[in-house]
């Protein structure tokens, strides 16, 4: 796990003060950008960002930059099929998959009670389980 990530402006969202998680080719992503695109560089590794997928939601085929993995079951899911709850947190629709994901963030949630709760808080969270892409 990287310990001292650069604070600086993501160059696919444009929000600044980030975290950066991948810098390739001079673009600078943020976690959230870099989940978004699977690791994916946007500069040299745009043929991979262009590779179809089928959803195993509504099994329509879609680009994979318009897709993403649901942190319970690990399937890919089109943006139709997935929510994305604090990127990079995305669970699909199925049932036992939104039940799973409440049930862990409740309990992560009662442990960091008396702490105010906020997206840095969520990333740094994320980052204990990022092999799940």
């Amino acid at each position: 796990m990287e310990d001292n990530l650069q604070i600086d402006t993501c160059n696919i969202c444009f929000e600044e003060n980030e975290e950066i998680h991948k810098d390739c080719c001079g673009i600078k992503m943020c976690i959230g950008c870099w989940c978004r695109y699977a690791g994916n560089c946007t500069v040299c590794e745009k043929k991979n960002l262009r590779s179809i997928c089928i959803c195993n939601g509504c099994l329509n085929k879609v680009p994979m930059i318009f897709t993403g993995i649901c942190d319970t079951c690990e399937e890919i899911f089109c943006e139709r099929c997935l929510y994305r709850f604090n990127p990079p947190t995305s669970v699909c629709f199925k049932e036992e998959c939104i039940e799973e994901y409440e049930k862990g963030f409740r309990e992560w949630s009662s442990e960091k009670l008396l702490k105010k709760i906020s997206s840095k808080l969520i990333q740094k969270k994320w980052k204990e389980y990022k092999n799940v892409i």
